[in-house]
């Protein structure tokens, strides 16, 4: 898998950044929400424990949903549309990693960054009240923007804004589906970082097989930002 940034990493000019399970960890979200989903589940007549919850979100992200959460209450023989009622009821509780700062920090020093999340609108302001923000020269986020990946527009509008050829430029993200496909589909050098609720994932063709892997954004700006 060939990408000129590997071959010389000075033909690096900038970095696109997801936020879920990169920059802030998101297990503390995911677990509220399946605590409810288990009890809504059972209110409403569907006797589903955690460890079959656990095994349906599983699936779900293994095969690309695009909505993970309906598409594992589907898979129970539920109606999806209670996700949206579970959702309702829930406080986003996405923490910036502890390490976050010092990797965007590290990383902000030699590139120009862009974020390129799908997030909601608390995203922004979550990553300003942790000072995250000053790091980027741009935030892309789905919900203020309309655009979500992997529709590819979200990164040509990073490419846009940085005014640099896709091969100038490296994604890091989690999802292999919606990160490391389209941004390696563009030419962009296409990083996974493997953590989070989407680790199991595997991929299913040759454009979602990432250029790199790191376990975290750490060690993925070691190697960006020697």
């Amino acid at each position: 898998m060939s990408h000129p940034i590997l071959a010389d990493r000075s033909r690096l000019a900038a970095v696109c950044i997801d936020m879920g399970s990169v920059v802030v960890d998101e297990r503390l979200t995911w677990a509220r929400w399946q605590s409810l989903a288990a009890k809504h589940l059972r209110k409403n007549g569907h006797l589903i424990g955690r460890t079959e919850l656990r095994a349906a979100l599983r699936a779900a992200m293994q095969s690309r949903a695009p909505f993970v959460s309906r598409q594992a209450i589907a898979g129970l023989g539920a109606d999806p549309d209670h996700a949206t009622a579970i959702w309702s009821q829930i406080t986003n509780r996405d923490r910036p990693l502890k390490y976050a700062d010092a990797a965007l920090a590290r990383l902000a020093a030699r590139h120009r960054l862009v974020m390129v999340a799908n997030q909601g609108l608390h995203a922004r302001g979550l990553l300003e009240a942790a000072g995250l923000d000053r790091h980027f020269s741009t935030l892309l986020l789905s919900d203020e923007i309309k655009i979500a990946k992997p529709d590819e527009r979200i990164f040509r509008m990073a490419l846009d804004a940085l005014r640099l050829e896709p091969e100038q430029v490296a994604m890091l993200g989690d999802r292999l589906d919606l990160d490391i496909e389209p941004s390696r589909r563009l030419g962009m050098l296409a990083i996974r970082i493997r953590r989070g609720p989407f680790a199991s994932q595997q991929p299913l063709r040759d454009d979602e097989r990432p250029h790199l892997v790191f376990n975290s954004l750490t060690n993925a700006a070691r190697w960006l930002a020697p």
